[in-house]
């Protein structure tokens, strides 16, 4: 697949000419992937939205907006880059400046100073932390690093319990106090890490913003967190493609997206470790302290991209039985579910059988579940 001419590549503070190849080719690829999903559905024949493409919160991120609001479109991308960028300052564990780099030095001792916006994911963080019963966690740093994730280092065979038991000692919302003004880690061990929620909650913020001041359609993308508002075209909503769980740059077909909806997928096919000759995957249950085995990919739609973020880990790790509480608790959440098995099922929720559409060498295998 070949870029578009006049494609618009942009970045923050990282200038892509500092980029080493490796993260050069990331972004080529992550932006082919992000065109992939946003044109998916589109015929030969219809003109592509615009869009820009830049970097931060780790990942590739992107405006789109249809031809007809091209003249928005850098006063769009000018005010997500700020929210983005101030989101990250302050909630990035990647610098020693940020809120949550202050809270985790301060763990088991003082009380620290946050912003609304950290006190906030806090807050939502521990919701999503009740509502799936531990199986979405910001504390479970400790377990992913000890499996070889997140700058870990792989261990040389399967963790023993006892390795696993003194990690899962270290992790659990109820170590995180959150005040009017202030945030409190009460064990020393316990940190937070908020790459699970943050960029769900960076996309909401910025599709607030836009939706509520630049008129016009949008769509805002945080390396594959999306949420659309409008149409991509007159009369034709945004159509965004389903990612293959099993094969890198591949769909298992598109959703047709109405006003406001959200998607988020959360899935096995990056980030692995190979341990005893067999492959364990980067999400790591925070109640046993494993990797999630017999899950592939987990995709969420619903109207809030933060909610869409937290539950598609939350859900991954569940499965689709334990799952059925939590979409009991929350029915706007609609969800498609591809277990780690052959041949490929696909079970998806009867409001995402409504909007998705298989190819044609995946239909066979959709199953409707019941909520």
């Amino acid at each position: 697949m070949r870029v578009p001419l006049g494609k618009k590549m942009m970045t923050n503070s990282h200038n892509v000419d500092k980029m080493n190849l490796a993260q050069r080719w990331i972004l080529i690829r992550t932006s082919l992937l992000a065109l992939l999903l946003a044109f998916s559905g589109a015929c030969h024949r219809d003109t592509p939205p615009a869009q820009t493409t830049w970097m931060c919160m780790g990942t590739f991120c992107s405006v789109s907006v249809p031809r007809k609001d091209q003249a928005n479109l850098d006063a769009c991308v000018a005010r997500a880059q700020a929210i983005m960028q101030d989101i990250n300052d302050r909630v990035t564990v990647y610098t020693n400046t940020s809120e949550i780099a202050a809270l985790n030095r301060s763990a088991g001792h003082t009380p620290v100073p946050v912003s609304d916006i950290t006190r906030e994911l806090l807050h939502l963080s521990k919701e999503y932390a009740c509502a799936t019963d531990g199986a979405f966690d910001v504390t479970v740093g400790p377990l992913v690093r000890a499996w070889g994730f997140n700058t870990g280092t792989p261990p040389p065979a399967v963790l023993e319990e006892k390795s696993i038991a003194d990690a899962l000692a270290q992790i659990g919302q109820r170590f995180i106090v959150v005040d009017e003004e202030t945030a409190f880690l009460t064990q020393a061990s316990t940190e937070v890490d908020l790459g699970g929620i943050a960029k769900g909650y960076a996309v909401d913020r910025c599709y607030d913003e836009l939706v509520n001041t630049i008129p016009g359609s949008i769509m805002v993308n945080i390396g594959g967190n999306l949420r659309c508002g409008g149409n991509a075209r007159p009369g034709k909503p945004w159509t965004v493609g389903v990612r293959h769980p099993l094969q890198r740059d591949a769909l298992l077909g598109t959703l047709t997206m109405t006003d406001g909806m959200a998607i988020a997928t959360s899935g096995n096919y990056e980030r692995f470790v190979t341990i005893g000759g067999e492959r364990y995957a980067h999400i790591i249950d925070p109640r046993t302290g494993h990797p999630v085995q017999g899950m592939a990919g987990v995709t969420v739609l619903c109207r809030s991209a933060t909610r869409a973020d937290a539950l598609s880990t939350a859900l991954f790790v569940l499965g689709i039985e334990a799952s059925k509480p939590v979409l009991a608790a929350y029915p706007d959440v609609e969800v498609l579910f591809v277990p780690d098995t052959e041949p490929m099922q696909i079970f998806v929720t009867p409001g995402f059988a409504k909007a998705f559409h298989p190819l044609d060498s995946y239909a066979s295998a959709v199953t409707i579940m019941k909520r």
